[in-house]
């Protein structure tokens, strides 16, 4: 891991825009394939992200049954899904 201080280099806004330079110019070479674009660190993290923000987070029958025995315990009401 790195940690910069873009105000110790051109500062914050030119260096945002030199990383966002870098960033298109590296997407913008060819793809080996279709199915896999060129991508950079963070990518998938992010586009994981967004999908979870838009669809929710798909959560497992078993962990909704374990966390039903837990709230039967617990004398809570059981999730229903």
């Amino acid at each position: 891991m790195q940690i910069i201080d873009p105000q110790a280099f051109a500062g914050h806004d030119a260096s945002v825009a030199q990383t966002a330079f870098f960033a298109d110019q590296c997407r913008a070479n060819p793809a080996i394939g279709s199915d896999a674009p060129v991508r950079l660190p963070g990518d998938q993290a992010s586009a994981s992200l967004d999908r979870a923000i838009r669809a929710g987070l798909g959560i497992p029958a078993k962990t909704i049954a374990e966390l039903n025995q837990w709230a039967v315990k617990l004398r809570l009401d059981p999730v229903g899904f």
